[in-house]
């Protein structure tokens, strides 16, 4: 099976590039179970225009401005809903123009076409309607809280099918009864490639101090994270000063990379608490499972996202904000998760408090995290053979619509 993959991001690992790693995930889980993938993506300065991943894996990086050294629509650590310059943004519609030409060249020699997000989605219906090759699209979330509900619908309806992997959540649920389309239940792809040395910063922290309690904290650093998805990205600075004085038995680690504003206000909030020793702000990294798998304590996951999968993929117990979003989903308080109110700096200091001082039971969580959730989050290896199924069931159910039209 040949899948063609469209995406407005992907990572480019030699380049310290890591947006949309879940998006390698799925690439790698599709090849791993016997298919050959192509991935459809802008190019941005510094990558390469074509690579070779793997025998079966491809990355396309196509050219959408000239010199290509002004391109600036897309850009690294940077979503496309937040071009940054008006010269960005009036290049955003050549940027959709030439990807729609582009997706209807490499249909031409797949079998079927996944998007990422609807707005790919939309762009790549003319290489369906033009080619007859099958459309299936995965929502993220940005696409949905951007587009226009009707320009959704229209979407959801005009797709072969809508995978659905997010599972009882309230967005997921409110989704699929706003936009109605043929969706198909799956899972999530989490790729493990964790190595097993442990990383050289955590490992500097450890043999400095051994019992450390590891605590890292996953995702983008965006103010979009903290007023929408109210997550600590600030408050966790202050939280683990108001316990610093009683237990100084941990280390904090960031890990990711986003707006310099928001880096520039956490090394303030570093300063202002004297924390410098005591937490590191790491930036993006090639290796999270591996960071992940050597720490204590998780903080950035947002009920399905790529975040979450991760630390429970590695049965690492992790903090999740209260928000009606997470609550009402399959995470359970103090059984798969630790929850904790939005913007409460003593509660999150006092939940913190809690995982260091009882380190048996914050494990037993993470392994409970793991069984319970593993229907909705899989390894990509594992869980790319159901992926494979259902495309090829997908591809046979089309083939038959088009002979009977012949017919």
């Amino acid at each position: 099976m040949k899948i063609l993959i469209c995406t407005f991001s992907f990572p480019y690992l030699d380049g310290n590039v890591f947006d949309s790693r879940f998006v390698y995930g799925e690439a790698v889980g599709y090849a791993n179970n016997g298919s050959e993938v192509t991935v459809l993506t802008p190019h941005f300065p510094g990558s390469p225009e074509l690579e070779k991943i793997s025998e079966k894996i491809r990355v396309i990086r196509f050219p959408y401005f000239l010199p290509k050294s002004a391109q600036k629509a897309r850009a690294p650590g940077k979503p496309l809903y937040n071009p940054g310059s008006l010269f960005a943004l009036l290049q955003l519609p050549i940027l959709c123009l030439v990807f729609i030409i582009r997706i209807i060249q490499q249909a031409k020699h797949t079998d079927i076409i996944h998007a990422q997000w609807t707005l790919t989605a939309l762009l790549a219906l003319p290489a369906k309607w033009i080619t007859g090759k099958p459309l299936v699209v995965t929502a993220r979330g940005s696409d949905i809280r951007l587009l226009p509900a009707w320009l959704n619908r229209f979407i959801f309806r005009q797709v072969d099918a809508a995978i659905d992997c997010f599972g009882p959540t309230i967005w997921n649920t409110r989704n699929k009864s706003n936009f109605p389309s043929n969706y198909i239940s799956l899972p999530h792809l989490v790729l493990d490639d964790s190595i097993a040395d442990t990383p050289e910063e955590i490992a500097a922290v450890i043999n400095n101090k051994p019992g450390t309690f590891i605590i890292v904290y996953i995702g983008r650093f965006h103010p979009i994270k903290v007023s929408e998805s109210k997550l600590p990205l600030f408050d966790l600075i202050p939280a683990v000063s108001h316990f610093k004085k009683t237990n100084n038995n941990f280390h904090v680690f960031y890990i990711g990379d986003g707006e310099r504003d928001v880096m520039k206000r956490l090394q303030e909030l570093l300063g202002e608490n004297n924390l410098r020793d005591d937490v590191s702000i790491l930036g993006p990294k090639t290796n999270i499972m591996s960071y992940i798998k050597h720490c204590d304590l998780g903080i950035g996951g947002i009920a399905f996202n790529g975040v979450s999968q991760e630390f429970t993929i590695c049965k690492k117990p992790q903090i999740l904000m209260a928000t009606e979003e997470n609550i009402q989903s399959p995470w359970k308080e103090n059984v798969s998760a630790l929850f904790c109110t939005p913007n409460d700096v003593m509660e999150l200091a006092a939940k913190l408090e809690w995982a260091i001082d009882h380190t048996l039971e914050l494990q037993n969580i993470g392994q409970l995290a793991s069984q319970e959730m593993k229907q909705y989050f899989m390894e990509s290896n594992a869980g790319g053979k159901y992926y494979f199924e259902a495309f090829s069931s997908l591809m046979k159910s089309r083939k038959n619509i088009q002979d009977d039209k012949s017919a």
